[in-house]
């Protein structure tokens, strides 16, 4: 068997949204001035709408995981949905329901609440299509507000990220955190996710901008204990289970923030808990083809995820296979930077891959029909059908 080393590109400039990155696939950033009225909402007793959506490796589901916090009694959520197709300053149409529904979740004031759901469709490929294309959003109706409270297109953020170490002696703590920038000029907004290992006392954090006198404070409210499954409070909506997610520290109208952040893809950020700092990490711009493992991921569910074996997943990540920590990112297919005169024939026939594989681990591209120079894949190479530059099979059986 001749093989070659095809990771790639693992540094190289997201011309477009990081493919398949640590970050959520897409995001939505849900305000009251995005809600078309004849009349502007006000008053809608919600603020700090946020959802952020990932795509399965198989592309057969999506989880959701969205928050609002309540500033105001009476803000009753009757509905929370994504619908489409229509752009930002559009409706949609006449003839289009909700497309998918997200679930309900109960504002209390002054508090900020989130839910994660694992939502389906049989029209999923065709919404995950109109989100691609930027005609799709999420609408959260209340009692008040039965045609919409706030709103938010769905957009695919770009990402920063960075494992977070501990700075004190003898300490095994350890995190990882996220930064959603969305590329709305409107927005000018973030959305900030510090995880860190079970085990640990409350912590708040501190980022720091690069290019910026400003720093952003986050709350202990918004620093992350890591997921588990038993950790999960359960609650019904329908025939779908949803259960408390993760919550995002969203800033909006950042201003020379947001306009430094975006230049330099850069944060510095400090987390710390009542006797002082415990870890730090710099944020920086998101490496193709990754994913955190969570705390029921090794190796072999990695790859199996992802239509790849698990000895090609261990031969792009250093270290010893059977030993991993969760919130560490792992690459789970190869980053490969298309060069002029490739096509997605010659890619498919070079890797020995389908369309709907490529389209399923790649789930922003848009239309792999039309591939720009310098934008970057994810691929997993099938070595009983990969062809060499010869023409040659690389493998031979």
């Amino acid at each position: 068997m001749r093989s070659s080393t095809l990771l790639v590109a693992a540094w190289a400039l997201c011309l477009l949204p990081c493919a398949a990155a640590t970050c959520p696939t897409f995001a939505a950033w849900l305000t009251e001035g995005k809600v078309r009225s004849t009349t502007p909402v006000t008053g809608s007793g919600l603020m700090d709408g946020f959802v952020a959506i990932t795509v399965a490796p198989d592309a057969q589901s999506v989880s959701v995981s969205w928050q609002v916090k309540g500033v105001a009694p009476g803000a009753t959520i009757t509905s929370a949905g994504i619908y489409g197709p229509a752009l930002a300053h559009q409706d949609k149409p006449m003839s289009e329901g909700m497309l998918l529904d997200i679930g309900m979740v109960a504002a209390q004031v002054g508090q900020l609440v989130s839910i994660r759901k694992t939502a389906t469709s049989d029209r999923l490929e065709q919404i995950l299509q109109f989100i691609r294309e930027g005609r799709a959003y999420v609408l959260i109706a209340t009692t008040s507000h039965p045609d919409g409270a706030l709103r938010g297109q769905i957009v695919s953020p770009m990402c920063l990220e960075g494992e977070l170490v501990a700075t004190r002696a003898l300490d095994n703590v350890y995190g990882f955190g996220n930064v959603l920038i969305s590329p709305d000029m409107a927005d000018q907004a973030t959305a900030t996710l510090i995880q860190y290992a079970p085990g640990v006392r409350e912590m708040t954090a501190t980022m720091a901008v690069r290019g910026s006198s400003s720093s952003i404070s986050l709350a202990s409210t918004y620093v992350n204990v890591e997921a588990k499954p038993t950790d999960a409070q359960y609650s019904e909506f329908g025939d779908v289970t949803a259960y408390l997610g993760q919550k995002y520290s969203v800033s909006t109208g950042m201003g020379a923030a947001y306009t430094a952040l975006k230049a330099n893809m850069y944060v510095g950020v400090a987390v710390a808990d009542a006797e002082g700092q415990r870890m730090q990490g710099n944020l920086t711009e998101a490496r193709h083809c990754r994913r955190l493992l969570g705390v029921e991921d090794n190796l072999f569910s990695l790859a199996q995820k992802h239509g790849n074996d698990w000895l090609t997943v261990w031969s792009m990540n250093p270290g010893n296979p059977d030993t991993r920590k969760t919130l560490e990112p792992r690459y789970f297919a190869h980053p490969f930077e298309v060069t002029l005169g490739e096509t997605l024939d010659s890619i498919m026939r070079r890797f020995g891959m389908t369309k709907l594989h490529l389209q399923a681990i790649n789930p922003t591209a848009i239309d792999l029909v039309s591939l720009a120079v310098g934008s970057t894949l994810c691929v997993i190479p099938d070595w009983s059908q990969t062809v060499g530059g010869n023409g040659a099979r690389t493998c031979v059986f």
